[in-house]
Formats: structure tokens, C-alpha cells, sequence
């Protein structure tokens, strides 16, 4: 008698296939074969009679497979989604959801200027300077060019403020 590993039920061991070393396959017989039958769907929906192409295991679209990173089942653009997740759960100590929360509140654009682009997190340094954060101080989403401006002035309300006054005295000349 042998428990099968996918079903869980206890069979004797004529219900299973011959393994190496004199052992059984740990899938009873018509387990392995349902999931041979997933396996080979799998790998003809991946392949699709086009060895040019592949269907991304995330997204499932059909690409070429000049699109994928070598060795991987999804596409580069799944691929850099899922490590852009990771680093902010990582680096930021918030969950993904959260930052979509905030996105969505924001409207989808940038904090700052407004402008619809990729945002980034932008927290309070004087919390928790350098990289990351403790998630607490987080603050909003802006651009690429709005968090360099920010980083430019180290947060620095005083100097924010002299610009300002500075590019209202150019606009008068």
C-alpha cells in the first residue's frame, strides 16, 4: 500500500507506475495521467505550433520569445511588475495595495506636479534617511523629476521657497 502524493488516498502499489530504483512513482496512476495531460496543454498552449513565440505564464499573451528574459516563463514587462511589487513591500515597508490606495486617491498622477507618469514613493528623510523607509513616513506618490527636485533641496522648505521667489523675480524682469 502506497499514499498517493496529489490525491492523498492510500492505493496499493499496482495502482501505481514503476519508478527508478526499483520504487513507484508517487502519483497513482490516473493522477500522473491528469497531470500529463495538464502538463502537455501547458506547454502546447505555450508553444502554440510557433516555436517563435510563447504565451506568458502572467499576462497571457502570446509573444515572441525574444521577449522574455532567458530562462523565464514571463514576459519582461510581468517580470519588471513583479520585482517593482517586491521592492516596494521590501524598501518602503508598505503593502502593494497601499500604494495603489494611494495612487488611486491621487488620482493616478503625481503629487506635485500632476503629470500622469510612473510614480514613485516619496517619504519624510529626516524619519528615515537614506533609501528606504519605515513605512510610517510615507508621504504620496510623484514623478521621476519631482522626486529628484525634492532630493535636490534635501526636503528644505526654506530653499523650495527662495526658488520661488527667485522665479517670480525672473518672470517680472
Amino acid at each position: 500500500m502506497q499514499k498517493c502524493s496529489m490525491c492523498q488516498e492510500l492505493k496499493s502499489t499496482s495502482n501505481f507506475h514503476k519508478g527508478s530504483n526499483n520504487g513507484y512513482s508517487s502519483y497513482c496512476k490516473p493522477c500522473a495521467s491528469e497531470y500529463n495531460k495538464k502538463k502537455i496543454k501547458r506547454k502546447f498552449k505555450r508553444v502554440k505550433s510557433n516555436y517563435n513565440k510563447m504565451e506568458c505564464r502572467t499576462c497571457e499573451t502570446v509573444k515572441l520569445k525574444s521577449e522574455y528574459p532567458k530562462g523565464r516563463y514571463s514576459c519582461r514587462q510581468c517580470c519588471s511588475h513583479s520585482s517593482f511589487v517586491r521592492n516596494i513591500e521590501k524598501k518602503y515597508n508598505i503593502p502593494y495595495s497601499r500604494y495603489e490606495q494611494i495612487k488611486k486617491e491621487q488620482k493616478d498622477s503625481c503629487a506635485i506636479c500632476s503629470k500622469k507618469e510612473k510614480l514613485l514613493i516619496d517619504h519624510d528623510h529626516s524619519c528615515c534617511p537614506g533609501v528606504g523607509s519605515c513605512g510610517r513616513c510615507v508621504r504620496g506618490l510623484v514623478c521621476f523629476k519631482c522626486n529628484v527636485a525634492l532630493g535636490m533641496v534635501s526636503d528644505n522648505k526654506n530653499i523650495l521657497n527662495s526658488m520661488i521667489l527667485y522665479l517670480a523675480n525672473i518672470q517680472g524682469i
